[in-house]
């Protein structure tokens, strides 16, 4: 019976930590001012504000300072816009957390406490456990799926950089092939 339970119980926080660290398929491509954004260049690196944009440039302005820089988009190696979380994901990951975190704290508490004397209802330190721990790990889960819900907080969301690609065949005649991507502005 307790090794089921137990079994049932791995199986639920497997699934829940599958769930929960799943990457997003959606690319945020639309940046506007005021947009949070982390860049990584040979000149910046780190978490800036977005001040305006520009098909040749960014201008950023410092979290905490007023100092507004400029950033070549062609400069750019890596660029991320801060997004709110699904507010399904910050439940699952709220639930995630608060399942773990009672289980351990319920299977902890209950074999700390140890073999009741014998009489009429003596639990075992390891009945405890498996006790104390689907208790808890329920009531963490629950606690921390209503927390994750109502505070999903938030992700970083890769954005394509422009991509300008240009050869020549070999021969009399030339030919010429330019690919382009570029960001999706707000208006």
């Amino acid at each position: 019976m307790q090794q089921q339970l137990l079994r049932v119980l791995l199986l639920i926080v497997a699934t829940a930590f599958y769930i929960a660290s799943g990457v997003t398929s959606t690319n945020a491509s639309t940046l506007s001012s005021g947009n949070l954004i982390r860049v990584k260049s040979s000149n910046f690196n780190g978490e800036f504000i977005l001040s305006d944009v520009n098909k040749e440039y960014l201008s950023i302005r410092e979290i905490k300072g007023v100092s507004a820089k400029r950033i070549q988009i062609s400069d750019i190696e890596k660029l991320e816009v801060s997004v709110p979380r699904p507010t399904s994901r910050g439940a699952v990951r709220g639930a995630s957390i608060g399942l773990f975190g009672g289980i351990f704290l319920g299977v902890g508490v209950g074999l700390v406490m140890g073999d009741d004397d014998p009489g009429f209802l003596s639990l075992s330190g390891g009945d405890k456990a498996v006790v104390l721990g689907l208790t808890s790990g329920l009531l963490g889960a629950l606690i921390g799926g209503i927390v994750g819900a109502t505070h999903p907080g938030a992700q970083w969301e890769p954005v394509e950089l422009p991509i300008n690609v240009s050869f020549y065949t070999l021969g009399t005649r030339e030919a010429q092939l330019a690919v382009s991507v570029s960001f999706g502005f707000a208006p």
